[in-house]
């Protein structure tokens, strides 16, 4: 029988003969690599649109965004996809703007890197089909109304012929990607199909009773407005202030309607997309909206620069702007290292989030490590468990027993409990018929220490 890939993790991870620190160091060494090439990219295209001042801005943004850091140290997908999304997205909107052979190249390269990176990178086809309408819309055919016999202007679809080797060429590049990425194997693109089909019916032909969890309660049908909220909650407030200043200040900037296009496209179909999500997997789904709204705030530089006004209101949008992104670093400082349970400010920080979310936004069984020392100081020599994750409590050497059914069903009994956001959250809200008992649901109990955010833990004495 075939095990899931959880369980072939862990048996693979967990060997007697692994140094299991080390391995996960090493393995998220490329992914540190990538969001540096990340927030290389989000500086570059800020600066190129907007200044050098507004490309600081966005890069400042980018490094301190509490959700960038937390996925930046996960050994996952969702930092690559984001990645290559977004380099591919740059280089297509500067082929369009110049329609070098290189930017069509690179753009073609970095397409691919995200396709094999994540199945979700292939909302790339229709952002490049809207960006392509558009510049057709914006530029190309105002430009050839007021100037007939332009030429480099007109660029990169000068003619039919153009347009169709310059596709193909770019079709290639990706298919290349995607062939040696596979393995060299001729057979790379059904392959690439099958695994789109097996991650289509792990998604939507699961059988049973499934439960979502948001703002506290649990439905038994995925909520479109999920993502929403997880953008509201898990965004900092400073981000969300300077997001609604940037749209007020848009007239200001200067830049032109494709360019801004470029980057809105993006944000939009992959705020849409994630509206379908049948698994709410809440901030990975949304995670590559994040570089391109640091770009679009980025231009909240230029536009106070441009302001008509005293002296004193230019100033005083300077001193405004450098509130809000003292706040932005003093939110980030203070949140680490648990960046993955990161709330905003307005709904009570970290510590409020078994209120509002769960699963990859709060508790993916990142603290289980932290546990032992804990123990050790709380004199703790044994404890019942029921951890979300697949770490090994035998490697962290954690003296640890499961919770039984009576635990479950009846109430705690004497003795100290371990607990993850994840199971807490359940046994708490959750009725009888998935599992949980309503004893949990009766008593509010304390925790004697928390660690992470993720990890509660109790003592019962039921004498």
């Amino acid at each position: 029988m075939e095990q899931p890939w959880p369980v072939l993790g862990k048996q693979f991870l967990f060997q007697p003969q692994n140094n299991v620190d080390q391995i996960v160091f090493l393995s998220r060494i490329p992914i540190v690599f990538l969001s540096s090439l990340l927030g290389f990219y989000v500086f570059l295209w800020a600066k190129k649109l907007y200044g050098d001042k507004a490309g600081v801005l966005a890069l400042i943004l980018y490094v301190f965004s509490p959700n960038i850091l937390a996925q930046s140290r996960l050994v996952t997908t969702d930092l690559g996809v984001t990645c290559f999304m977004f380099i591919a997205c740059y280089y297509f909107w500067a082929y369009m703007k110049d329609a070098s052979f290189r930017t069509l190249c690179l753009a073609g390269l970095f397409s691919g890197l995200a396709l094999v990176s994540k199945f979700s990178a292939l909302i790339l086809f229709p952002i490049f089909f809207l960006t392509a309408c558009t510049w057709l819309l914006t530029t190309y055919i105002p430009l050839r109304q007021d100037r007939p016999n332009c030429r480099d202007e007109c660029k990169p679809a000068r003619t039919a012929r153009t347009f169709c080797l310059h596709a193909s060429i770019f079709s290639t590049i990706i298919l290349g990607v995607i062939f040696v990425v596979y393995g060299m194997d001729l057979d790379c693109i059904a392959q690439y199909n099958a695994g789109l089909d097996r991650l289509q019916k792990m998604y939507f032909e699961n059988e049973g009773p499934r439960l979502y969890y948001l703002l506290g309660t649990f439905f038994t049908e995925p909520a479109w407005f999920y993502p929403i909220v997880v953008f509201l909650v898990k965004t900092p407030v400073p981000i969300l202030i300077l997001l609604v200043w940037s749209a007020v200040l848009r007239r200001r900037t200067g830049v032109n309607l494709f360019n801004e296009s470029c980057l809105l496209i993006p944000v939009a179909l992959i705020a849409i997309s994630s509206f379908f999500d049948p698994e709410h997997t809440g901030i990975r789904r949304i995670l590559p909206l994040y570089p391109f709204l640091f770009v679009l705030i980025a231009r909240v530089v230029m536009a106070t620069e441009k302001l008509n006004s005293s002296v004193f209101k230019k100033k005083a949008s300077s001193y405004i702007l450098a509130i809000l992104v003292t706040w932005c670093l003093v939110t980030s400082i203070k949140t680490y290292p648990d960046y993955l349970t990161y709330f905003n400010d307005a709904v009570g920080g970290p510590k409020n989030g078994i209120h509002y979310l769960d699963n990859a936004n709060l508790d993916w069984g990142q603290d289980l490590k932290r546990l032992k020392p804990v123990m050790d100081q709380q004199g703790i020599e044994k404890i019942k468990l029921m951890y979300e994750g697949q770490a090994d409590s035998n490697y962290y050497k954690i003296p640890t027993e499961e919770l039984t059914a009576e635990d479950r069903f009846f109430g705690p009994q004497s003795g100290y409990y371990a607990i993850s956001a994840h199971y807490l959250i359940r046994l708490r809200t959750i009725p009888t018929a998935f599992g949980y008992g309503i004893a949990w649901k009766d008593k509010k109990f304390e925790p004697i220490a928390v660690i992470g955010h993720t990890i509660y833990i109790f003592n019962f004495d039921t004498s």
